[in-house]
């Protein structure tokens, strides 16, 4: 009878420990899928765990970096600099404890900004360049990406040569430096301070007397263009006159690389394209008549010459004048045509390629 005690005891002991454990996984589930008492921190970013507003620690999870819980700058492994040691769950079920104490300490949610490219849009390639990115401010969920790419929209830019105008889209690959100056000193919205600074120093790049648009169209707009190069440039300093100001300073961020995505001439300035062109083609036009002109007038002079002197008189005139090769011929095979030089030594005309032998007297004898 004690042996079957002892057995329900065991068993009763087991069953409620397996659903005790149970319970417990699953409230550890829900607690870390909240962001109580603890969290999970996706691979290549990193969570704030708080006290009030103070930061008390950077669950980090970036692979080959670390963020020094002191300065709170993301280091390469191996710098040195004061490490977070990680603990049994996040060893091994990738859980991060925060605290029992929830919610005085917490994760720490925020805002952040994620524009995009309307690449996954069907029929986003004919979208005006104006409406190819979606800009967004959304809620992080706490958590903070260490490298991603962000799109940036430069409307209007007024090249320096022939002050035409065009917008292009610029993709900054941008790197965290220091989580806590972009989460706490600019609440997540730092991007946004990049943003004027990379598009005033574009502006002044392409505002040099160098760049008209047809140089503008062939320019290297890669990442390792002049232009990438300057605008990297911004991560030391972001004014001549300052040292120490630059992005990673200031901003927390580095730009990692600059390219030009997409580029085209600004609505405002279409207009202007197309009037332009129709100058161009009235010119060139115009150039056509002046040349005919000038070309008759020419060989009016010659052939009164070659009535004399003959046919090659009329040939050495035209070449004289820099009259066309191909307008020389034809002017001549007209007037041959139509009798008009039949006194300048021209015996036989054969029109085309023909391989007949010439039998019809040019002249009227």
């Amino acid at each position: 009878m004690q042996h079957v005690e002892y057995v329900l005891i065991t068993l009763v002991t087991l069953i409620s420990t397996g659903i005790l454990v149970v319970a417990l996984l699953v409230l550890l589930h829900v607690v870390t899928k909240k962001n109580w008492q603890a969290t999970r921190v996706e691979t290549g970013g990193m969570k704030f765990k708080v006290l009030g507003e103070s930061v008390v620690k950077v669950l980090d999870n970036i692979p080959g970096h670390f963020v020094d819980q002191k300065t709170h700058e993301v280091k390469p492994e191996g710098q040195a600099g004061e490490k977070r040691a990680p603990r049994y769950l996040e060893s091994k079920l990738g859980i991060f404890w925060v605290s029992w104490l929830y919610p005085m300490i917490r994760i720490h949610n925020f805002q952040i900004v994620a524009d995009k490219l309307k690449e996954e849009i069907p029929g986003a390639e004919k979208l005006p360049i104006r409406e190819r990115i979606q800009t967004e401010l959304r809620d992080a969920e706490g958590y903070l990406r260490f490298r991603f790419p962000h799109p940036l929209l430069i409307p209007a830019i007024e090249l320096g040569k022939d002050r035409w105008k065009v917008d292009l889209i610029l993709v900054l690959d941008i790197r965290i430096v220091n989580p806590v100056v972009v989460v706490f000193d600019y609440k997540g919205k730092v991007l946004r301070q990049v943003d004027a600074a990379v598009s005033s120093a574009a502006i002044d790049f392409w505002n040099d007397k160098e760049y008209g648009y047809p140089e503008f169209i062939d320019a290297d707009k890669g990442p390792t263009s002049p232009f990438s190069k300057k605008i990297m440039e911004l991560n030391n300093t972001t004014s001549p006159a300052l040292r120490d100001d630059g992005l990673k300073t200031r901003f927390g961020v580095e730009i990692m690389a600059a390219w030009i995505e997409m580029a085209d001439l600004s609505p405002e300035q279409k207009p202007l394209d197309d009037a332009a062109r129709g100058v161009q083609q009235a010119k060139l036009l115009a150039d056509a008549k002046t040349e005919e002109a000038r070309g008759a007038q020419v060989f009016e002079a010659a052939k009164r010459k070659g009535i004399a002197e003959g046919f090659g008189s009329i040939i050495q005139s035209l070449k004289g004048a820099q009259i066309d090769v191909r307008q020389a011929g034809e002017i001549l095979k007209e007037e041959v045509r139509t009798g008009n030089i039949a006194q300048a030594g021209l015996t036989t005309y054969i029109e085309g390629n023909s391989k007949i032998k010439p039998v019809i007297p040019a002249s009227k004898e």
